[in-house]
C-alpha cells in the first residue's frame, strides 16, 4: 500500500473544512508532543482526532488510512495559520526547502517514508508541550506521559513521586514567566535551558515541537544509533556550552564534534523530519507491552504496522 518515491502533500480549503492527501497522520501523532491535548477514536474505519485542549479547541479530524487522506472540520474561532501548523504544514514546507538532502540517506531509508511524515506544532499551545517532554523524560510516553498530562489538564496537579513530576512542579512557575514572554523561538528555548534540569535534548524537541523548526532534533538513543550507522559520530554537549553560542551551532567553537551540529550538518532542514521517523520506526519494532492509545496509532499507519519496510542495511 506505499506508494512511489515521487509522493507529496497536496492541501485542500473550502469552508471550514480542509482535506490533506499523502501524509500519515496517525505516523506523525505517533511521536507527537501534541498527542495529549487530544482524543482518538476511531469509526467507520477512519481514525478520529479530536482536540479538546488548547488552541483549536473542536477541531475534528477523520484520517483515512486507505486514501492517506485526512478531513479536518474547523472550529469558527480556529485560524487557519494555527490548523496549517497544527498539521504539520509548515514543517513539511520548511523541511523540504531543499529536497536533495534525503539523497544523503536513501541508502538507509526509503525516501517515500520520509515524505510521509509531517511535525505537529502550536506555538500558543506552547505551554503544553514543554510539560509534555519534560514529563516524558526517560519513561515510555504513553504509559506514564499521556496520563500524568490528562491528570494535569484535568486537575491543574499531578499526584506522582516520580522525578519527572517533581521536575516539572519545581519547574512551572519559571517555565510561565519564560514562556509568557513574546521571545523569539530560539532565544526562548535559550532561557528554558539556563533552568536546571532541561537539557539540550529537551531544547531541540522544544524548538521541532512548538515551532516545526525542523533543522533542531533532540538526538535520543535511537536518533543516535541512526547517526552512527552513516557515518556522524560526535558527543552530546555540556548545555554550557549551547548556552555560551545561543544554540547556534554555526557560531559554537565545538561544531565539529557535537553531534547536534554534526547532524544538522549532514541532514539539514530535514534532521527533525527524519529523527522523528527514525523514533517512531525504531520504537515500533521493539517487543513490549502496549498501551491503547499506541495500539490505535499503529493500526492506522501502513508505516507503522510495517517498519522494517522502510529501513535498509543495519538499521
Amino acid at each position: 500500500m506505499l506508494g512511489n518515491d515521487h509522493h507529496t502533500m497536496t492541501v485542500l480549503v473550502e469552508d471550514n473544512t480542509i482535506i490533506v492527501r499523502g501524509i500519515d497522520y496517525a505516523l506523525s501523532f505517533y511521536h507527537s508532543y501534541l498527542l495529549p491535548l487530544f482524543k482518538l477514536d476511531y469509526k467507520d474505519e477512519k481514525l478520529v482526532f479530536t482536540k479538546t485542549t488548547g488552541v483549536c479547541k473542536g477541531l475534528i479530524c477523520n484520517y483515512n488510512k486507505e486514501k492517506l487522506e485526512l478531513m479536518c472540520r474547523m472550529p469558527n474561532e480556529c485560524d487557519l495559520g494555527d490548523i496549517f501548523s497544527l498539521l504539520g504544514m509548515e514543517s513539511y514546507q520548511r523541511a523540504w526547502r531543499n529536497p536533495r538532502i534525503v539523497n544523503r540517506v536513501v541508502g538507509y531509508i526509503i525516501p517515500d517514508c520520509i515524505r510521509r511524515i509531517s511535525i505537529p506544532s502550536l506555538p500558543d499551545d506552547k505551554k503544553f508541550i514543554i510539560a509534555t517532554i519534560i514529563l516524558s523524560m526517560n519513561t515510555d510516553y504513553y504509559i506514564n506521559t499521556l496520563r500524568w498530562m490528562k491528570e494535569f489538564i484535568r486537575y491543574k496537579r499531578i499526584r506522582s513521586m516520580s522525578y519527572q513530576v517533581e521536575l516539572f512542579n519545581r519547574l512551572i512557575a519559571h517555565l510561565d514567566k519564560i514562556l509568557d514572554k513574546a521571545n523569539d523561538p530560539v532565544e526562548e528555548a535559550v532561557e528554558l535551558l539556563s533552568l536546571k534540569g532541561i537539557g539540550v535534548k529537551t531544547a531541540h524537541a522544544y524548538l521541532l515541537h512548538t515551532y516545526g523548526l525542523t533543522d533542531y532534533a533532540p538526538v535520543d538513543r535511537y536518533f543516535m544509533r541512526f547517526l552512527n550507522i552513516i557515518g556522524v559520530s560526535g558527543v552530546v554537549p555540556d548545555k554550557k556550552k549551547c548556552l555560551r553560542s545561543g544554540l547556534d551551532c554555526k557560531s559554537c567553537t565545538y561544531s565539529t564534534s557535537c553531534i547536534y551540529a554534526l547532524a544538522k550538518r549532514k541532514l539539514g532542514s530535514l534532521t527533525g523530519i527524519i529523527q522523528s521517523l527514525i523514533y517512531c520506526l525504531l520504537r515500533t519494532r521493539s517487543k513490549r507491552k502496549i498501551s491503547t492509545v499506541e495500539a490505535i496509532l499503529i493500526r492506522f499507519s501502513y508505516i507503522l504496522e510495517q517498519p522494517n519496510y522502510c529501513l535498509r542495511n543495519e538499521l
